[in-house]
């Protein structure tokens, strides 16, 4: 993978924090088109965050599974209620 820009990357790690909040749905929205404006996808967050914040070996194996779990449970919910569980029990 081939990482955006510094502040661009810094934005969608800011994006990707709101995901859940009040406005989860359009927030959503606005993660997936920032990731597709630069040649990003959903499925590209864990090793975009492994690149840009810390080593995923320094987690346990089952608990980099569950994350991966809860993050693709973020992007896949159809309401806001489950966006913010997953992204609370992912906090």
């Amino acid at each position: 993978m081939n990482l955006p820009l510094p502040e661009v990357c810094q934005a969608l790690i800011e994006s990707h924090a709101r995901i859940g909040e009040a406005a989860g749905a359009e927030e959503l929205d606005k993660a997936q088109q920032l990731l597709t404006t630069h040649g990003l996808q959903w499925s590209d967050w864990s090793e975009f965050f492994a690149l840009t914040i810390s080593s995923p070996s320094s987690l346990p194996n089952k608990q980099r599974l569950r994350f991966l779990g809860l993050h693709a449970a973020m992007g896949r919910a159809s309401t806001d209620a489950q966006r913010k569980h997953a992204r609370n029990a992912l906090n």
